[in-house]
């Protein structure tokens, strides 16, 4: 009965989130309605006070030292999750190291239900609640479903950039091949490999063979490497702008959004540090600056909206449009990298995780849900 209990009422909470309406999106997605937007009879949006709701409001309740504190606390817990993988992966209990390699584990697959959410819940449902705002108007309020055009813009923008650089690197392992007195078989004897993490080659004594196939597998772990670039720069696109966000949130509703962001930014830290965990063609130091870019993004955007928060209109057109196209395309990138890297490519498309057992590929997919379902939650109150 408790179990059935349980099931119900994350049951419940799913569909809450899968029927959402454009009005009721988070406070991100609505800081207008903070100021009590309506719409008159003749249509014009005014709030209940009489002044017009899309210019400059004034701020209120704004608290400078707690706002001046989420910046350094929202540091510490992005650099505190993007770094805890990366640590932990140079950090060997023994020769075997099977806890940290469970760890790990975890949290990558954890970290692949938190890029799947952060675009479904976060990003997707903001960017459509932006172009719902009704102090825009034109073009913007003639079409409805800007946010989802916007958002297939960025997927086939990235699968282009995404091809060309693959085949650019494909160009430069031919190139230093040939350089290395190795021609390409037209053959090679036995199966290659099905993907990076999953791979097997034959030698039959073929020293062709075997270098052609190393050059296949350096390529792949290029593509890798790209994808983890991609996914970086669709995490930290939207970084800037909900630091911005919580920098220019005054009264009760700044309380709420912080607790929720030190949780997003948290999570999101530990779904990216995973990943760069196994960039093949990069140094620590490499790695390091990844991860430091991760972790000052969302300060840096806090810092900008305290310099900017007697000025900044969050009503203006400009920034509605601005903030719109961020979200949605944000959310397209972070679409295109879970669906077809994170999940394709790592776990249908993987030799090696498809002939897990049948326990540690169940566990593998319950701590991506797990993921999904934690930055989902988060969503509640974002």
């Amino acid at each position: 009965m408790q179990l059935t209990h349980t099931f119900l009422v994350v049951a419940g909470m799913v569909l809450s989130f899968m029927t959402f309406e454009v009005n009721a999106v988070p406070p991100i997605a609505r800081l207008w309605a903070r100021q009590a937007v309506v719409l008159n009879d003749s249509g014009v949006v005014a709030p209940n006070n009489g002044t017009d709701a899309c210019s400059l409001q004034p701020v209120k309740d704004y608290n400078m030292n707690l706002h001046v504190a989420s910046l350094f606390i929202i540091l510490s817990t992005s650099l505190l999750g993007v770094f805890g993988p990366m640590v932990l992966h140079h950090f060997r209990v023994d020769d075997r190291s099977t806890i940290r390699d469970t760890i790990l584990m975890i949290g990558k697959f954890f970290g692949t239900g938190i890029i799947l959410a952060t675009a479904f819940v976060h990003m997707l449902p903001d960017a459509f609640g932006q172009f719902a705002n009704p102090c825009l108007g034109g073009i913007w309020s003639q079409y409805g479903p800007w946010a989802g055009c916007f958002c297939m813009i960025s997927a086939f923008l990235i699968q282009a950039i995404e091809f060309a650089a693959i085949t650019n690197a494909e160009n430069m392992i031919e190139k230093r091949r040939n350089n290395s007195g190795h021609s390409t078989p037209t053959k090679a004897e036995g199966p290659l490999y099905e993907n990076p993490n999953g791979h097997s080659h034959h030698h039959h004594g073929d020293e062709d063979g075997h270098f052609h196939t190393a050059g296949m597998l350096e390529s792949e772990d290029a593509f890798k490497d790209i994808g983890t670039l991609i996914l970086e720069l669709g995490i930290t696109l939207h970084s800037v702008i909900i630091g911005i966000t919580l920098s220019t949130t005054d009264g009760p509703e700044f309380i709420s959004l912080f607790v929720a962001l030190v949780f997003h930014q948290f999570f999101e830290g530990i779904a990216l540090g995973t990943r760069i965990n196994e960039l093949k063609h990069s140094r620590i130091l490499h790695s390091f600056i990844m991860g430091l870019i991760y972790g000052l993004m969302t300060p840096l955007g806090i810092a900008l909206g305290l310099a900017i928060r007697s000025t900044y209109n969050a009503n203006s057109s400009t920034a509605i449009v601005t903030v719109g196209i961020l979200d949605s395309m944000s959310a397209g990138i972070l679409l295109y990298n879970a669906f077809v890297e994170l999940m394709s490519m790592e776990m249908n498309h993987n030799l090696t995780f498809r002939r897990k057992s049948l326990a540690t590929k169940i566990f593998c997919f319950l701590c991506m849900y797990l993921g999904a379902l934690a930055m989902a939650l988060v969503g509640v109150w974002t």
